[in-house]
């Protein structure tokens, strides 16, 4: 009995219209990506929590950047931020840590 109330409710739960299971993931920090909004922060850039999640906050930030360094007139480019290049972003902010100035 204590089973099938538990299944009822699992698939009610399914059935509303909150719950789309395509967006149901488990997400885990990511190191490099932590290091990515540490930076981004320091510099004043508003990359949200230090949590190595990519959320809006990051995304907008890194983008905010990009305009930053183009104005800056330095001579490198990076791809859009992604979960993906992390740690390449990590990377090239430390190794130009003297734009802060």
């Amino acid at each position: 009995m204590r089973k099938n109330v538990i299944i009822i409710i699992f698939v009610g739960m399914i059935m509303s219209s909150n719950f789309n299971p395509a967006l149901a993931r488990v997400v885990s920090p990511i190191p490099a990506l932590k290091c990515v909004q540490i930076e981004l922060n320091s510099l004043g850039f508003d990359a949200g929590n230090n949590d190595g999640i990519l959320q809006q906050k990051t995304i907008k930030a890194s983008k905010d950047y990009i305009e930053w360094v183009k104005n800056k007139d330095v001579d490198f480019s990076l791809p859009p931020l992604d979960i993906k290049n992390a740690q390449i972003w990590c990377d090239v902010i430390l190794k130009n840590s003297s734009l802060k100035t």
